[in-house]
Order: structure tokens, then sequence, then C-alpha cells
């Protein structure tokens, strides 16, 4: 049985929000549904700010929240099932950065994306996407649902990987 879930975040204030709101989700809290869920069904949930505070020997799967740097190889390896991070962009059609505003730009949705890390930047095999409704919000409210759309996408997803067992391969591979 997969027992690990570890989430690992650095950086700056908006991140730090994300590690604030998920460290109050795993002590009860019920404003992230989700990782409620995550918690209840009986995965140990761990959030650690810098990735070397974790020891990853028997993590079965990482999500990354905000991590914008490459990761080593090692660490890619590091969780039975790896690392999974949630882009806030439809893959591949807006890979890298500022994808809600080109998405914006050219009249397009947006989504969440929740996809495995592999070596080259948003380009690992694709879990699951998520439209977000975003009619009369302000730009600071759309940023603020997005995170929200996020953090239950990246949950879902993980919830998917852990309870399915599937690795990496057997996930839709992006072009």
């Amino acid at each position: 049985r997969v027992d690990d879930v570890a989430i690992f975040c650095e950086g700056d204030t908006t991140r730090q929000e994300v590690v604030n709101a998920l460290q109050k989700a795993t002590g009860n809290s019920l404003e992230i549904p989700n990782l409620y869920e995550l918690r209840e069904s009986g995965f140990r949930v761990v959030v650690v700010q810098d990735i070397n505070e974790l020891d990853t020997e028997d993590c079965d799967i990482l999500l990354n929240v905000g991590i914008g740097t490459f990761l080593k190889r090692k660490v890619r390896k590091a969780a039975r099932f790896g690392i999974l991070n949630c882009h806030p962009g439809k893959l591949p059609e807006y890979r890298g950065l500022k994808p809600i505003d080109r998405a914006l730009e050219a009249g397009d949705e947006l989504y969440a994306t929740v996809h495995f890390m592999v070596r080259k930047m948003d380009a690992g095999p694709i879990v699951k996407s998520c439209r977000l409704e975003h009619a009369g919000l302000s730009y600071p409210q759309l940023r603020k649902r997005m995170l929200e759309l996020q953090t239950k996408v990246m949950v879902d997803g993980a919830i998917e990987v852990l309870q399915s067992g599937k690795d990496m391969s057997e996930y839709t591979k992006q072009p």
C-alpha cells in the first residue's frame, strides 16, 4: 500500500502562501478538502520547504509547489511514482513562463494541468487538466482562483496516481 506523499516548495511570497495553505490543510482544515481527503485516505502527508530536508527513501510521490528551477535527476527519481507539478496553463500549448497572460492575450481558455516532472520544463506526461471559469473576474481574482484550482487539481491528480498504481509511462505523453 502507498503511504507517503511529500509536498515541497521554495521561495517567494506567493509560493509560501501555497505552502501555508497546504500546511493548514494537513492540520485538518477543510479549506482544501481534497488534501484533507488525501490524509483521511491513510496517506502520510509531509510538507517541506527544502528538498534536502526530505527523506525520500520511503516516499511514494512528491508534489511540487512552485519550484521554478530544474530538478536534478536524483531528485526526480527519489519518489517511487515521481514528482507531480501543476502548471497554470494548458499543456503543451502554454509551456513555460506566464501561461495565464499568454492565454488571455490569445483569447484562449485557462487551464490547470497536472503533469509528471521530467528533465524538460512542463513536458512530462499529463495526469489531468481542468478548465478555469473566469468570466467577470479581475486579474487578481483570476490569479487567486487559479491557485485554488491548481491545489485542487494537484491533489486530485496525486490521488489518481496513488490509487491507480500507474507509473509515468502509462499517462498521456506530450508532443
